[in-house]
């Protein structure tokens, strides 16, 4: 992975100006490979320590980290290619004015499809700006909680799911009996281990997105 290829650097020569020239060439192999604007990032001893944090965070089994800071301090941007170092796809919602809670749950579909039934670690990161409901907070944080969305998944696509997950559990435990409970289970499991949300908030939403959390757990208990 390119982290490590980071960490090795650092710890080699001990020196920023190598990790910096190092992340230089992988921002760049990074504009070669995605579409939209290309990245211009100024690698400052911040930065650097800013990008390592995260990338040493999502490339941990389940790991989810808040990034919490104003706009245009470079939360996304940073995001996006610690993911890439940690050799993760990136996802993001496209907003529009339509957008409610069905394509939010669309889109948590296919995240949970290539994290838990394909197996591919990927970011998920959602920003203040794509709270369009307040019910989007109670999705995230059953993601974050127990992994299991209500009514996310048709039965088509759970028995689907189970289907082809039959042959990786059996590998990975080869004791356990493959019964749909047991698939599903395993499932989650690795929605919760591949999939790694990052949220990118504004000091004033950090607050607000942790009252609203409170409010759902009380409501929820």
């Amino acid at each position: 992975m390119f982290y490590w290829t980071v960490i090795l650097e650092f710890e080699k020569k001990n020196s920023f100006d190598a990790v910096r020239e190092r992340l230089v060439q992988f921002m760049e192999q990074f504009n070669e490979v995605t579409r939209g604007p290309k990245m211009e990032l100024v690698f400052f001893r911040d930065a650097i320590l800013h990008i390592l944090r995260i990338t040493r965070i999502i490339r941990t089994d389940r790991g989810c980290v808040m990034l919490v800071g104003v706009g245009g301090s470079g939360k996304q941007s940073l995001t996006k290619l610690s993911s890439f170092l940690g050799g993760y796809d990136t996802f993001q919602i496209t907003l529009s004015r339509a957008y409610n809670a069905s394509n939010l749950m669309d889109d948590l579909k296919q995240l949970y499809k290539t994290a838990g039934q394909h197996g591919r670690g990927v970011t998920f990161i959602f920003t203040d700006n794509d709270i369009k409901e307040e019910g989007f907070l109670e999705y995230l944080n059953n993601v974050l909680s127990s992994g299991e969305v209500a009514n996310l998944l048709t039965r088509e696509d759970n028995d689907e799911i189970c289907n082809e997950l039959i042959m990786p559990m059996k590998k990975e435990f080869p004791k356990r009996i493959p019964t749909p409970d047991n698939l599903y289970d395993y499932f989650i499991s690795r929605v919760r281990k591949n999939l790694h949300l990052v949220l990118c908030f504004s000091p004033v939403l950090f607050n607000l997105f942790f009252l609203k959390i409170l409010c759902i757990t009380n409501h929820n208990p």
